[in-house]
């Protein structure tokens, strides 16, 4: 999403600014701008290519990282899959709410799936639910605001579409006007499933 401490990114991506440093001091400055002390932040993979503990300590919010290719990090030891943890690893996840390879979860009533990588299929897709991803740079046409593919609904979240982290409310709106566009058995469908998990206004 973010990828602090990583220079090749700025080439790559053709982001404005002149070195990492230039960068990251302007990534934490808006981060902390946009998110409170007390807001919960999912990000979608590739948050930092070194020094996690260092950034994320920097940073408002209490984070839940989805580990993306690029995190330089134990990945298998941070998702729970290794007891191979490294002290620099262990600095690093006390920092963070959560470290996952992949998140699904309800939130009001909205079913998500939250990745790094765009996903080809996810629980709810043919209903409704989102995939919000990363790691494609905004190169992906049907993850962008106001486009769409023909049968599901992602978001690509990453920084170098947004340029700042999005609120849920945000996306909830992105999403609606790509429902709008979507073929009319897919739109009754994700509508239907709105009306009735919305109602039930539940955070599981």
């Amino acid at each position: 999403m973010s990828i602090f401490d990583h220079p090749p990114i700025i080439g790559w991506t053709k982001r404005p600014y002149a070195n990492v440093d230039e960068m990251n001091d302007i990534i934490v400055e808006v981060w902390n701008k946009t998110i409170g002390k007390n807001d919960e932040v999912h990000i979608a993979g590739d948050f930092a290519f070194k020094r996690h503990g260092r950034w994320c300590n920097a940073l408002n919010g209490k984070k839940v990282l989805v580990l993306g290719n690029h995190d330089g990090m134990n990945k298998e030891a941070l998702a729970g899959l290794s007891d191979a943890l490294s002290q620099t690893d262990v600095k690093a996840i006390q920092q963070f709410r959560r470290v996952l390879p992949l998140v699904e979860y309800t939130y009001l009533g909205q079913m998500i799936a939250l990745s790094h990588y765009w996903l080809g299929t996810w629980d709810g897709m043919f209903d409704g639910g989102w995939n919000l991803h990363s790691h494609v740079h905004g190169r992906r046409r049907e993850s962008l605001p106001g486009q769409v593919g023909h049968n599901g609904l992602w978001l690509d979240v990453g920084w170098d579409v947004h340029k700042r982290p999005i609120a849920f409310e945000e996306i909830d709106k992105m999403m609606l006007d790509k429902i709008a566009l979507m073929p009319q058995g897919f739109q009754e469908r994700a509508m239907e499933n709105r009306r009735k998990y919305r109602k039930e206004g539940a955070m599981t």
